[in-house]
Order: structure tokens, then C-alpha cells, then sequence
């Protein structure tokens, strides 16, 4: 499918237990996959896999602001999930979602990030 004209922004809530550092440099890593237009987002991951059919965004923009809080900026995609994500947004708001990242760490240290979810409060 192709993608909807519905942006979404947040902040990633799960990110803050890892150093600021280990966060930057997943986020710059991020940004390659980004720039390679391989950024897209699933709801659930299995095993590290992002089947295509199960999109329902893709990530435009991840950025660490002042405050080290990581923000993601997103476009809905024009799939099953794409549209379920508009529709819970129509209908509960955006501030009744926030988002997580899925990726790996070590300790303290965040590795990378692979995947950015959206999930109900």
C-alpha cells in the first residue's frame, strides 16, 4: 500500500533507563535506515522480523531533543494496521498512545533500535 497523509509525532517512552550516549548513537544509526527508506514500523515484532503486509507506519524522523527525549515522526501507512492505527487515533486521540522501541541492549546501553511501536496507555 501507499501511505496515508496522516503524520503522527511522540515521544519514545522506553528509551530513558539507557545512557544518553547509547541512545544517540542508536538513534544516528537509525537515521540510515531512514535515509534508505527501509524505516517502516510494525505493531508487534517477531523475531526481528518486519513483514511488509504488517506496516502501519513508516518513520520519517527520529531525533534525540534537548530534554534527551527521543521523538519519532511518522507516516500512517495505507494497510490493514495503517488503518486501524487512524482509526484508534479518530477515535481515542493521539495522547491516549505513546511509543515504544524494540532493539537490542546491553546492560545500560542501548544498541539499536530496530522497530518503533505504537501502544494504548
Amino acid at each position: 500500500g501507499g501511505f496515508k497523509k496522516v503524520t503522527v509525532n511522540g515521544n519514545v517512552e522506553n528509551v530513558s533507563r539507557y545512557t544518553k550516549e547509547s541512545v544517540k548513537n542508536a538513534v544516528k544509526e537509525y537515521q540510515n535506515l531512514i535515509k534508505s527508506g527501509e524505516s517502516i514500523a510494525v505493531l508487534n515484532m517477531d523475531n526481528f522480523e518486519l513483514p511488509v503486509s504488517d506496516t502501519f507506519a513508516k518513520i520519517t524522523n527520529l531525533e534525540v531533543s534537548d530534554n534527551n527525549k527521543v521523538k519519532a515522526t511518522m507516516v500512517l501507512t495505507d494497510t490493514p494496521n495503517g488503518n486501524a492505527v487512524y482509526s484508534m487515533l479518530k477515535n481515542y486521540g493521539q495522547e491516549r498512545l505513546t511509543l515504544k522501541a524494540d532493539g537490542t541492549c546491553n546492560g545500560s546501553n542501548l544498541n539499536n533500535i530496530v522497530n518503533i511501536r505504537l501502544t494504548t496507555k
